[in-house]
């Protein structure tokens, strides 16, 4: 019985994040939600995963990067690999690359 009651309440989104901010960020947000007509999740999630990142940081941050960047690429080149793949793995290598020479900047 518990597994069909688990089953049926499976969830499409079962993951929850949570976060602090103090009373003054808090209504802060719940103003911006209320003015943007949507739900408290939409708004969220639109905020956090559309909206352009930038990249700002010093020198040893920089060079973390770089060298995570040039670790993505080695790991992108791999051989055996299905047709549908190969073009997405090409399109990631090449912007890697690319990534790799304004680092080196």
């Amino acid at each position: 019985m518990p597994k069909q009651k688990a089953e049926r309440y499976q969830r499409k989104r079962p993951i929850v994040v949570a976060f602090r901010v103090s009373a003054q960020e808090f209504a802060a947000l719940k103003e911006r939600i209320f003015l943007s007509g949507k739900n408290k999740a939409t708004y969220i999630l639109e905020s956090l995963l559309k909206q352009k990142i930038e990249i700002t940081a010093g020198k040893f941050a920089s060079d973390r990067l770089s060298l995570e960047v040039k670790r993505l690429a080695k790991a992108l080149e791999i051989k055996d690999v299905k047709e549908d793949l190969r073009e997405l793995l090409f399109e990631c290598r090449e912007l890697v690359g690319q990534l790799i020479s304004l680092l080196k900047k």
